[in-house]
């Protein structure tokens, strides 16, 4: 059983599913059949076949829940590719019906009694949707709404919504189904945002719920984040959560569109202030959908007090990602939630923040001594039910080789010390762990268990700044169960040369580049003189004071960067820099033919 301080992120109990939108619910006949020769012991069920619209042809993948009389969801599943399906109640009693369907408007039965030992049948029936989700309109943004029930943009959104959240919340009970998780817990410094201690681990679960949330009443009449004893628990919006009449009750919603969200629209929601939740946590954020196949993407929340234009629970926030799995359920893939940690003692000195929680401790805290990260991903599926089962991957493998391309030889030569950086593309935020991989002796680099997505592939190098240049960033989208290789190209020193220097230098002649910065605060010095002295003979001795010197000059851009082309090689330069307000001693730098070289130079200016 899971620690009640941790319950923000993991959850081990079976879900309980609360009532979706009443407003959005159709009403269709229901046919009860008398099952002969019951025994006592019999159950009482539900079945048919979810159709779509009026070709009444079979509908895979809808999601088909029943709900008892309290408006809570009893049993639920995902239809097959013959949208067959059968629902147990666990006692006699009222119920409705109740299907979704990505694309679909969804459709419901009135609600009926099942005996004990009865057999009921209800075929739903799901319109497709004509169009895409509709682009948001920028005077719409500003409403929020009490219930999206007024507009087509907040129905349609909210509807889409739906029907991806229902699907998570069948598929995360499903024990038919396990899961293998990659967990992470990790501590920030609030200013700097520096990683102060971490750890990372991997286990199997039969339930994935990614927190553990409470029913949505309760939510709804306290808030989301509780005083027990001594500590503060932030609980977090899960999908039954997202589903319930609850949630829409105290929270109004309206369609967000975000340029750095592109090809995604948004579904607003915040809490609505009431007088008698008054001080007491809610949530907000936006759920993003995409705009072509109306799937849910992902879920950013915060907690805030309603009423308050800045909430006392500003670091608190998540981020959850869903993912459809080739079966047509639909998971919680990646999660994570940020908490702030914050620990007095009675007299309100500061006490050292105990490792990973989502707590803070009771009091009245001047400040934040640190930021706590939890949150994980779907690595792979099994099926629960086989023991000997083996695991289907959700993550894909990225290799590769960095090599020289001035080398021709047959086996090129490979570029050591490149670090690469792997970054989910959809994670603008920067909330989740980057991948890195370091190129041995060969150039080669590898990334195993990234989870399927899109992603982009960057390289650093010292090298690289030596010979200015930069390798474009790559994007690599990666296939649950595949792997790629990549070969990525360096361009040699002469290459570098012809497109640093003007035509007509020569290969062998040895470049310097670099920066100009000021001493006293590090930044770009622009227009100053950069110059670079030898002697006309390498015999001759080279000192500080010499005068009899061939030289070369270049003025630094407004980056403070500069180029020194057609140096003489090898051979012993001397280089400074000079502006107005003062220059710096001759420094010595041996220079090497057909080489380029980065030297940055600090300079201090007299009043």
């Amino acid at each position: 059983m899971v620690d009640e301080r941790t319950q923000c992120y993991v959850n081990d109990r079976a879900p309980e599913y609360s009532n979706t939108m009443r407003w959005i619910a159709f009403l269709a006949a229901v046919t009860i059949v008398p099952a002969a020769a019951l025994s006592p012991l019999a159950s009482q069920e539900v079945t048919g076949v979810a159709r779509a619209g009026s070709s009444g042809l079979p509908l895979p993948e809808a999601t088909v829940v029943l709900v008892n009389a309290a408006g809570v969801v009893v049993s639920g599943t995902i239809t097959p590719s013959g949208g067959n399906y059968t629902l147990v109640a666990p006692s006699s009693g009222d119920y409705r019906v109740r299907a979704r369907r990505i694309g679909f408007s969804p459709d419901s039965s009135g609600l009926f009694r099942l005996a004990t030992g009865s057999i009921a049948n209800f075929d739903p029936r799901l319109n497709q949707f004509t169009a895409q989700l509709p682009a948001v309109r920028v005077e719409e943004t500003r409403r929020c709404t009490m219930r999206p029930k007024t507009g087509a943009v907040s129905v349609r959104l909210w509807q889409e919504a739906q029907n991806a959240l229902a699907a998570t919340a069948v598929t995360a009970g499903n024990a038919r189904i396990g899961f293998v998780l990659r967990r992470f817990e990790r501590e920030r410094d609030p200013t700097t945002s520096r990683v102060i201690q971490s750890r990372t681990w991997e286990g199997r679960t039969l339930n994935l719920e990614p927190y553990a949330s409470i029913a949505a009443e309760s939510l709804a009449a306290h808030g989301f984040v509780r005083i027990l004893g001594k500590v503060r628990v932030f609980y977090a919006p899960d999908a039954k959560t997202l589903t319930s009449d609850a949630f829409a009750r105290t929270h109004c919603f309206r369609p967000v569109e975000d340029a750095s969200h592109p090809g995604l629209s948004g579904l607003g929601f915040e809490p609505i202030a009431h007088p008698a939740k008054r001080g007491s946590a809610e949530v907000a954020g936006v759920m993003w959908l995409d705009r072509n196949s109306s799937e849910l993407r992902f879920l950013e929340f915060k907690y805030a007090q309603p009423g308050l234009e800045n909430g006392s629970f500003e670091t608190a926030s998540g981020r959850v990602e869903y993912r459809r799995l080739p079966t047509g359920a639909w998971i919680v893939n990646r999660w994570i939630i940020r908490m702030p940690v914050v620990r007095t003692d009675e007299r309100g000195r500061f006490l050292a923040a105990e490792p990973p929680t989502n707590l803070v401790q009771q009091g009245t805290p001047s400040g934040i001594i640190s930021v706590w990260e939890g949150g994980g991903e779907v690595t792979g599926v099994f099926a629960a039910n086989d023991s000997t089962a083996s695991v289907i991957p959700l993550t894909g493998s990225i290799d590769g080789r960095v090599v020289d391309a001035g080398d021709h030889t047959p086996v090129r030569q490979g570029v050591t010390g490149v670090v690469m950086i792997l970054s989910r593309t959809s994670d603008s935020a920067g909330l989740f762990p980057q991948e890195t991989s370091v190129t041995d002796t060969t150039g080669m680099f590898a990334f195993d268990g990234v989870p399927a997505g899109d992603y982009v592939l960057h390289a650093e190098s010292a090298r690289f700044d030596t010979l200015d240049i930069r390798v474009a960033d790559r994007p690599v989208r990666v296939s649950a169960g595949a792997g790629q290789s990549m070969l990525l190209t360096i361009p040699p020193d002469a290459a570098v040369i012809a497109a640093l220097c003007p035509a007509g230098i020569s290969s062998r002649a040895a470049v310097i580049h670099g920066t100009v910065r000021d001493s006293a605060d590090g930044k770009p010095v622009p227009t100053a003189r950069v110059i670079v002295s030898w002697l006309d003979s390498m015999t001759d001795s080279m000192t500080d004071s010499m005068t009899d010197t061939t030289g070369r000059s270049a003025m630094t851009d407004n980056d403070g960067h500069y180029v020194v082309c057609g140096l003489p090689a090898p051979r012993t330069l001397l280089v400074r820099a000079a502006t107005g307000m003062g220059a710096t001693p001759r420094l010595s730098l041996q220079s090497v033919p057909g080489v380029v070289r980065m030297y940055d130079i600090v300079i201090h200016k007299t009043p």
